[in-house]
């Protein structure tokens, strides 16, 4: 069964008041980060996968920028890094569905609605 999309992003973290209706008419939560270390600008993979690690916390949502060919390359080895750093501290990576489930088992979903 396919999973079907809950989540958005807004562009530069930036939610006009249209954008929410839409979101709201579609069904959709609008989501966050708390660790980013702006991969667009920085292009140090071993920097962001390293600033990425420390500053994650368990619940963390974390942003790393797609890397392609020939654009954003530096974000590859950014992620080989953060993946490797959350493990060393006992930590990994998951979807945001997965973060979302782990939330709704701790507390009640009307809490967890407004968190968000």
């Amino acid at each position: 069964m396919p999973e079907q999309v809950q989540w958005f992003r807004p562009p530069h973290g930036k939610l006009s008041p249209v954008m929410s209706e839409i979101l709201e008419r579609k069904g959709l939560t609008s989501v966050m980060c708390d660790t980013y270390a702006c991969c667009p600008v920085i292009q140090d993979g071993d920097f962001i996968g390293k600033f990425l690690g420390e500053h994650a916390q368990d619940g963390s949502i974390i942003i790393l920028h797609m890397p392609e060919h020939g654009f954003r390359e530096w974000c590859l080895l950014g992620l080989e890094t953060l993946l490797k750093r959350l493990k060393e501290r006992g930590m990994k990576a998951v979807s945001l569905g997965h973060l979302a489930e782990l939330a709704q088992q701790s507390k009640p979903m009307s809490s967890f609605k407004t968190s968000l």
